[in-house]
């Protein structure tokens, strides 16, 4: 019995190819994805061993797709109008060749086994149809032995039919279908948060294209709260820049001076609530990276925080910078250096140490606590309960001394102070209370 296999893709042009997954992703970084996905699928097709098709479009994309799959490899071009009527025809094209059957198999299932395809032809020999669902009610792989016009009917409106369409319009058929195992397809940002997912509890997936790229390109959301920041916005408009390709998302708390007026030209601004917990939420929920990364607006950056970041999320699940502040002050010095040694042995960074972490964990911890103050410390001690170790980058994020005014011995009382604070939240003492005696400082 000679068996085809069909791959069925968009050329991976910029701006014309998983247009879905925009903005969180650049054009160019969308085709990138595309070229990823595409090689993955095309190296476990090759793994089968069975003869394999590339049906493709646009029409002009045939000289990239002939350099991605190689010169050797059969390719045609998609023709239809829909997406339905395009399939169709691909696989009426490869049938009328004289193969008793074929599975048609989207290009973009980075984490599609060979067994899997393998599996399609073998359960063709005892049925008519074979499907593999997708999370989203669609299907990764249709297999055939002759072309079933009513699994390309369109659905309501024109859409493409879901699988349960198909099922229902093939009910009271004499066809024998069928179904196996269940498989995501990637569209929208969120399909890549499932798939790193699914990198954790595959390994093999780390190695593939898409894991190699997502592991080396991880999509950063920098959520920044601000609250009457007039006066040091041009400092962290020029901190950002460092941030290359990162989402920037800033939520006022209801400034009312320029803060907003300021940061609108060139960057995001959300509106929420005053309260840095509550601000910070409202910004990791309007997001679309894999990793947050909550800021402080007086921070001053390392040069290169996105590999910073990233080199600390390939081994840990959340992470911090060691912290240093805008003076040479040796009390404060001391006080930097107590900061990085509780953060590194107990696991408990503070806000102002830049704490990024991966979104899904974020949201599965419940997010920060929508209290006044100390918000920072109850997500880490929440963290450490968990006993889900923290990483630390090799370089420091630098803070604004700006609550450490005065003499050595202002400087000392307001550590004091702030030591007192934590020791009353861990007693139980309520937030409203203890953010009146922070305000004081």
């Amino acid at each position: 019995m000679t068996e085809a296999i069909i791959l069925f893709t968009r050329v991976p042009l910029p701006g014309d190819t998983k247009t879905r997954l925009m903005p969180c992703y650049t054009a160019s970084e969308c085709a990138v994805l595309q070229t990823c996905f595409l090689q993955d699928v095309l190296e476990q097709c090759q793994k089968t061993k069975k003869e394999i098709f590339v049906a493709y479009s646009p029409l002009e994309g045939a000289p990239l797709l002939k350099e991605i799959v190689g010169e050797s490899l059969p390719i045609f071009a998609q023709q239809g109008s829909t997406l339905a009527s395009r399939m169709h025809h691909a696989i009426k094209t490869v049938l009328e060749q004289g193969y008793d059957s074929c599975v048609l198999i989207g290009s973009d299932l980075p984490s599609l086994q060979s067994k899997q395809i393998l599996q399609g032809l073998f359960l063709l020999k005892s049925s008519d149809l074979v499907f593999i669902p997708t999370m989203d009610g669609g299907y990764g792989l249709v297999g055939m032995k002759t072309p079933i016009t009513p699994v390309f009917l369109e659905g309501e409106n024109g859409k493409a039919s879901t699988l349960v369409d198909i099922l229902e319009r093939l009910n009271k058929t004499q066809y024998k279908i069928k179904c196996f195992d269940m498989i995501s397809d990637i569209d929208v940002p969120g399909d890549l948060l499932h798939y790193r997912k699914q990198m954790h509890q595959r390994p093999e997936l780390f190695h593939n294209k898409t894991g190699t790229y997502l592991k080396n390109n991880h999509k950063i959301s920098v959520i920044i709260p601000v609250y009457n920041e007039g006066a040091h916005v041009l400092t962290i408009l020029k901190e950002v820049k460092k941030l290359a390709n990162c989402e920037i998302i800033f939520v006022d708390g209801g400034s009312s001076d320029d803060t907003v007026d300021q940061i609108r030209p060139y960057h995001t601004v959300l509106k929420s609530e005053k309260g840095r917990g509550q601000q910070m939420n409202a910004g990791a929920i309007a997001s679309g990276g894999d990793i947050l990364f909550f800021l402080h607006a007086d921070s001053v950056l390392p040069r290169d925080p996105v590999k910073e970041i990233t080199a600390v999320m390939n081994q840990y699940q959340w992470g911090c910078f060691g912290i240093q502040f805008s003076s040479s002050s040796l009390i404060l010095w001391i006080c930097a250096l107590l900061s990085n040694v509780r953060a590194r042995s107990q696991g408990i960074p503070f806000g102002d140490q830049g704490i990024f972490i991966k979104r899904s964990l974020f949201f599965d911890m419940g997010m920060f606590s929508p209290i006044p103050i100390m918000e920072d410390f109850q997500f880490s001690l929440a963290m450490k309960n968990q006993a889900i170790p923290l990483g630390m980058t090799r370089h420091k994020i630098i803070t604004s001394a700006r609550k450490f005014q005065g003499t050595i011995f202002h400087k000392l009382a307001v550590m004091k102070r702030m030591a007192n604070l934590r020791k009353m939240y861990q007693s139980g003492v309520n937030p409203d209370t203890l953010v009146y005696l922070y305000e004081d400082l």
